[in-house]
């Protein structure tokens, strides 16, 4: 399969960066000092390098605040929970606040209480209003 390029729309001074991943799509927008990304669909060795890029981009300009979106995704496998635990322990020595939406039920939340990754990481039911909304 062909790697999975992000494409980018501006949007009222801010872009949107939207990458197909094969059984994802993985979405990335930001402000002056926050980024968010998205995942939608399944989330694996696969495609896991797609987030990690994403995740990269959003690091490089500086944000101190990265939310990590997986409400809508369907499948997490120790791939993308790896890639998480790790970016967590990283942002931590960098003072760079990480957040996990993951709200209770959703295949992500199970996987991280079922393998006791929970303590790792800052998850929460949903994104609170400081956090940049996705331009239309």
């Amino acid at each position: 399969m062909p790697e999975a390029q992000p494409s980018t729309s501006p949007t009222a001074g801010r872009a949107v960066q939207h990458a197909d991943a094969g059984p994802a799509t993985v979405d990335l927008w930001r402000d002056e000092d926050a980024a968010v990304v998205r995942v939608e669909g399944e989330l694996d060795a696969s495609n896991v390098h797609v987030l990690k890029r994403m995740l990269s981009t959003a690091l490089s300009d500086g944000v101190r605040r990265v939310l990590v979106d997986l409400a809508s995704t369907e499948y997490l496998d120790s791939s993308g929970t790896a890639l998480l635990v790790s970016l967590a322990a990283d942002l931590r020595t960098r003072r760079v606040v990480l957040v996990v939406v993951t709200p209770s039920g959703t295949p992500a939340r199970r996987v991280f209480e079922v393998s006791g990754l929970s303590g790792e990481l800052d998850l929460r039911e949903a994104p609170d209003d400081t956090w940049p909304a996705k331009p239309a």
